[in-house]
């Protein structure tokens, strides 16, 4: 049995006890609201209340099936009832003047307790849709469906329907209260989702829960998140995206869950989280993303994690990021993206990630960035822009294994000193081989140096060429293959004998022996010498640094970079 509540406290479950007028998150049911007994878990009823406006289009529709395929009963509440084949849509368009007057609540509408039940004694529901489209609505037309309160006792149906569908489901927009007092469904995957002002949540399955995924999606005016047995839910991705009011979560038994991928994105109201057991989870990319108000995590098990993109996407909030294990993440684009009150992070291993870009975009707070390996990394753009004015550290990344000049960019240079990473004394870039601009940053000659010292060598000696008539082979040795990427020019100079001294573009790239090829006529048996150069996308720009007037650029120029400034 799964139960799900907001309120510790009992909600008026038994047979003959009104609707709870109070929790203990503060909700107060309305006191202009009519009072319904809520069914007990045995019974096979759907009762509730109806809003009915001062209109001529309040529609309202539901759909049930029972098990034997037997009729249902729809009383109506406004003194009507009438009975529906099993799967049919029973509809209805309340008129004003219906409803007693004497039901008009503060918000200017009149109510009306409605109440399904199969027509026969002992039949039970199959599948329960509260909340259709009426056929007089255009489909794709947002329709919310009138439901204020509902109290649902189905406990042979293996499906409930809340969520909105833009062919068959209304909105449940109004719906401050949903007492799922006995069901049999195994997937809650949507089910709350757009209860824009649900605060009230009671929900029982007898059934074992695998999927929640999107399960309060858009639940804008929930507060606390009710406790419920999750020890089987492998799916909690988006459990709470856009739970803006959202401001405290219980400590939920996670040992099964695999995917928390937005599990908390858009949550602009939560400060904190409890130590989730997370040693299965593989996916958390976006997991906080703009939870703004967040301040901190707790070091959760992060060993299985894959992919952490996004992670704390525009946590703006966020003042530290303990050491989670991060040595199987791959992928950690965007992560700290937008962390402005962020100032450094711990010493990830990141042995094993491939994909940086934006990592600390707008990321205003940043001043130091520790020693990150980097060697797998083969896409780092932007991992600074637009963020860096701040940045005055890099102890050390890894460039490697870029891939292309569009994933080199970091971001830190610009021609605008405003915009520039003006307060950059140090950036230690080891292998980096593509164009890179540090222009307007404040480095000194000998930071400028060490950054020259640690670039890739753009012009390695090469140990033998051999041609056969289409395709010349290069060998420049095992380690320096790093520079020479398919489709980047490159000129053969100094080689005996001169027919291969030829300039094309990398046709193919050989790292484990060291070779790279160029598709090329030229033959012969090589004799000696030999410089293989790389000549596109070789600048370093260092102008406006205090240390342009007594730095070493020819550190850099005889590697085979251009240095301006």
């Amino acid at each position: 049995m799964t139960v799900l509540r907001t309120s510790n406290a009992p909600i008026g479950l038994d047979r003959g006890k009104p609707v709870s007028t109070e929790n203990n998150l503060g909700w107060t049911k309305p006191s202009d609201w009519l009072d319904y007994t809520v069914p007990a878990a045995s019974d096979q009823k759907i009762i509730g209340i109806v809003a009915v406006f001062n209109t001529d289009s309040n529609y309202f529709a539901v759909n049930m099936t029972t098990t034997d395929a037997s009729t249902y009963t729809v009383d109506w509440g406004d003194g009507t009832s009438a009975n529906f084949a099993s799967g049919v849509t029973a509809e209805k368009n309340y008129t004003w003047s219906s409803i007693s007057s004497g039901t008009l609540t503060s918000e200017g509408y009149r109510q009306a307790i409605v109440t399904i039940t199969p027509t026969t004694a002992g039949r039970t529901f199959a599948t329960v849709s509260p909340s259709r489209r009426h056929s007089a609505i255009t489909s794709g037309v947002r329709f919310y469906s009138p439901w204020t309160s509902l109290a649902i006792a189905a406990p042979n149906a293996t499906t409930i329907t809340l969520g909105p569908n833009a062919t068959t489901n209304a909105t449940m927009g109004l719906v401050q209260q949903i007492l799922i007092i006995s069901s049999n469904i195994t997937s809650a995957s949507n089910f709350f989702q757009n209860c824009f002002v649900l605060q009230d949540v009671v929900f029982n399955t007898s059934a074992t829960l695998t999927n929640i995924s999107s399960l309060f999606n858009s639940c804008r005016s929930l507060k606390v998140a009710p406790f419920f047995n999750t020890a089987s839910v492998t799916n909690m991705s988006t459990m709470f995206n856009s739970c803006s009011a959202l401001q405290s979560v219980p400590l939920y038994d996670t040992s099964s869950a695999t995917n928390m991928s937005s599990m908390f994105n858009g949550c602009n109201s939560l400060e904190t989280v409890p130590l989730f057991n997370t040693s299965s989870v593989t996916n958390m990319s976006n997991m906080f993303f703009s939870a703004s108000s967040l301040e901190s995590v707790p070091l959760f098990n992060t060993a299985s994690v894959t992919n952490m993109s996004n992670m704390f996407f525009n946590a703006i909030s966020l003042k530290s990021v303990p050491l989670f294990n991060t040595a199987s993440v791959t992928n950690m684009s965007g992560f700290l993206y937008g962390t402005g009150s962020l100032e450094t992070i711990p010493v990830f291993n990141t042995a094993a990630v491939t994909t940086m870009d934006g990592m600390f975009r707008f990321s205003s707070g940043m001043t130091f960035l520790p020693a990150l390996n980097t060697s797998a990394v083969t896409n780092i753009s932007d991992i600074f822009s637009s963020s860096s004015t701040n940045i005055k550290e890099i102890a050390e990344l890894n460039l490697s294994g870029i891939s292309s000049l569009a994933n080199n960019n970091l971001g830190l240079g610009s021609a605008t000193a405003s915009s520039a990473a003006g307060n950059l004394i140090r950036a230690k870039l080891t292998g980096m081989k593509w164009t890179q601009t540090f222009q307007n940053c404040s480095m000194g000659a000998a930071q400028l140096d060490e950054m020259y010292t640690s670039l890739a060598t753009l012009n390695p000696a090469i140990t033998t060429v051999s041609g056969n008539g289409t395709t010349v082979t290069v060998t420049v040795g095992v380690g320096n293959t790093s520079p020479f990427v398919v489709g980047r020019s490159v000129t053969i100079t100094g080689v005996d004998p001169v027919a291969y001294n030829i300039s094309g573009t990398v046709a193919s790239v050989n790292a484990g022996a060291g070779t790279f090829t160029i598709t090329n006529a030229a033959t012969g048996a090589y004799v000696s010498g030999g410089i293989a150069a790389v000549t596109s996308d070789r600048t370093i720009t260092v102008t406006g640094n205090p240390g342009v007037a007594s730095d070493t650029p020819s550190i850099a120029t005889n590697k085979g970079w251009t240095v301006v400034g």
